[in-house]
């Protein structure tokens, strides 16, 4: 149950700084739908209580991985 919880506030946090960077990109006149898109999506899925650590950490690797772009 630790796993889940720190993989859920590993993913929190990713998507905080997609928000922020997001929120300063938009400032400068730049808006990428896919970003929010994601960022909703990936919310909605941290309130499932069925995902299994599996599922989190690949979900933790895709947060890392668009959060690069």
């Amino acid at each position: 149950m630790k796993d889940i919880r720190s993989l859920k506030e590993m993913i929190t946090y990713g998507l905080k700084g997609m928000s922020a960077h997001s929120h300063y990109a938009n400032n400068l006149a730049f808006e990428d739908p896919e970003v929010h898109d994601f960022i909703q999506d990936t919310l909605a899925k941290l309130t499932d209580d069925s995902l299994t650590a599996d599922d989190l950490v690949a979900l933790t690797l895709e947060t890392g991985c668009r959060g690069c772009r």
